[in-house]
C-alpha cells in the first residue's frame, strides 16, 4: 500500500509537471510567434526605411547638383550685371559730360545772342558772332538760325522796352485820373458851399468827366496793348526755344557726322620722315 501510495503520489506529481510544461512550452510558444511578429514588422519597417533613405539620398544628390548649377548660373549674371552696371555708368558718365557741354554752349550762345541784339547795326552784329568764333565755320542753316535768332531777341528786347515804357505811362494816367477825380470832387464839394452859377459848374464837372473817361479809355487802351506785348513776347520766347532745340539737334548731328571722320583720321598711319 505504501508503494502504491508514492506512486499515485508521482503520478500526480508527474501530470502536475506536465501541465505545467506544457502550459509554459505554449506560453513560449506564443511569445515566440510575438516576437517573430515583431521581427517581421521591424523588418518591414527597416525596409521601407532604406528605401525612403536612398529615395531622399537620390533627390538630395539631385538638388545638390540643380544648386550647383544655379549657383554657377547667378555668378554668371552677377557677372554680367556687374558688367552691365559699369557700362551703364560709364554711358552715364558721358551724356552727363555732354549734357554739361551742350548747357554751357547754350548759356554761351544765348549770352552771344543777347549781347548782339543789343546791337541795332547789322554789320556790326556779325562782327560780334565773328569774335565768338559763330562765322564762316557754322554751316549755313545755323548761320540763319542765329540770325533769326538775333532777330527776334532784338525784337524782344524792344518789346521788353515798349512794355516798360507804356507801364510807366499807364502809371502817369492812373495818376492824373485820381488827381482829376480830386478835383471833381473839390469842386463838387464847393458846389454844395459857394453860391456859383449852377452852368458853369455843371459844365465843369461835365468837362472833368469827359477828362476822366478819356484817361480812362486811354488806360484800357493801354492795358490791351501791354497784354498784346505780353502775348507777342511769349510768342517769341515759344519760338527762340524752338530754334535753340533745333540748334541743339544740329550742333548733334555735326558731333555724330564729326566722329566717325575723327576715328578714321586717327587709325590712318603715320608716314615714317
Amino acid at each position: 500500500p505504501k508503494l502504491s501510495w508514492e506512486a499515485h503520489t508521482c503520478a500526480v506529481r508527474y501530470r502536475q509537471l506536465q501541465l505545467s510544461t506544457e502550459n509554459k512550452v505554449a506560453e513560449l510558444l506564443h511569445q515566440s510567434k510575438l516576437k517573430s511578429f515583431e521581427s517581421e514588422r521591424v523588418q518591414l519597417i527597416q525596409e521601407e526605411t532604406s528605401r525612403n533613405l536612398s529615395q531622399c539620398q537620390l533627390e538630395c544628390e539631385k538638388y545638390q547638383r540643380k544648386l550647383e548649377v544655379l549657383t554657377k548660373e547667378f555668378y554668371s549674371l552677377q557677372g554680367l550685371s556687374e558688367k552691365k552696371i559699369s557700362e551703364l555708368q560709364a554711358q552715364n558718365s558721358e551724356y552727363q559730360a555732354r549734357l554739361d557741354t551742350y548747357e554751357k554752349l547754350e548759356k554761351e550762345l544765348d549770352e552771344i545772342i543777347m549781347q548782339t541784339a543789343e546791337l541795332e547795326n547789322e554789320d556790326e552784329a556779325e562782327r560780334v558772332l565773328f569774335s565768338y568764333g559763330y562765322g564762316a565755320n557754322v554751316p549755313t542753316t545755323a548761320k540763319r538760325r542765329l540770325k533769326q535768332s538775333v532777330h527776334l531777341a532784338r525784337r524782344l528786347l524792344q518789346l521788353e522796352k515798349q512794355n516798360t515804357l507804356l507801364a510807366r505811362d499807364l502809371e502817369r494816367q492812373k495818376e492824373e485820373v485820381a488827381r482829376i477825380s480830386q478835383e471833381r470832387d473839390k469842386v463838387n464839394s464847393m458846389l454844395n458851399q459857394v453860391q456859383q452859377p449852377y452852368k458853369y459848374l455843371i459844365e465843369s464837372v461835365q468837362q472833368r468827366d469827359s477828362q476822366i473817361l478819356a484817361q480812362k479809355e486811354r488806360i484800357a487802351q493801354h492795358e490791351k496793348d501791354i497784354s498784346q506785348l505780353n502775348e507777342e513776347k511769349k510768342t517769341l520766347l515759344r519760338v527762340k526755344n524752338q530754334m535753340a532745340a533745333d540748334l541743339e539737334r544740329l550742333l548733334n548731328h555735326r558731333e555724330t557726322k564729326e566722329a566717325p571722320a575723327q576715328g578714321r583720321k586717327k587709325g590712318r598711319p603715320t608716314k615714317a620722315p
